[in-house]
């Protein structure tokens, strides 16, 4: 990827507004649905925690 298209990717995100939300439907193998809604800004690594907390309690 060359400088110009990495400040090109960087300015798409500026775009965003730091209030939107996703929405996210996990289906687990054993077809239990978890629903998750997020901030645009929010890492991965939190999503990922939160679901493996979430599967525990069930």
């Amino acid at each position: 990827m060359s400088d110009q298209e990495a400040k090109l990717s960087t300015e798409n995100l500026g775009e965003k507004k730091d209030g939107e939300y996703i929405k996210l439907e996990v289906t687990g193998q054993d077809s239990s649905d978890s629903h998750f809604k997020v901030k645009m800004t929010t890492q991965l690594k939190k999503l990922k925690e939160s679901y493996v907390k979430h599967r525990e309690f069930r």
